[in-house]
């Protein structure tokens, strides 16, 4: 019987987060659920074994929550914000401060 290696569950809350990456070596595995306040904006799997550097990390987390911002953006406003650099760079009080123009709209039932 093939033997699996556990995932660890990791819920990433971008409007709480300072600290986006804690480890860099996933022997257990990693599954992330990225939100904002109360709402999944993406998910993505790290493979157990698999070292992750930070710009790598932060690339994931960009990809994974990219489509949801699209949509919540109407693929406009998005276009015009920095909001991955501001993300990779790990400016988190920026993104912050200029993602809740897009998603505080999401949050008070527009969508």
């Amino acid at each position: 019987m093939k033997e699996y290696r556990p995932y660890e569950i990791i819920h990433l809350s971008l409007d709480k987060s300072k600290t986006l990456l804690q480890k860099k070596n996933f022997d257990e595995g990693l599954y992330v659920i990225i939100w904002w306040k109360e709402i999944a904006l993406g998910q993505f799997f790290v493979e157990p074994g698999t070292d992750v550097g930070k710009d790598e990390y932060l690339n994931l987390v960009a990809s994974a929550i990219q489509p949801s911002l699209l949509f919540y953006s109407n693929n406009t406003l998005l276009k015009v914000l920095d909001w991955k650099d501001w993300l990779l760079n790990h400016n988190t009080d920026e993104w912050n401060q200029k993602i809740t123009t897009v998603l505080d709209g999401v949050n008070a039932g527009k969508f």
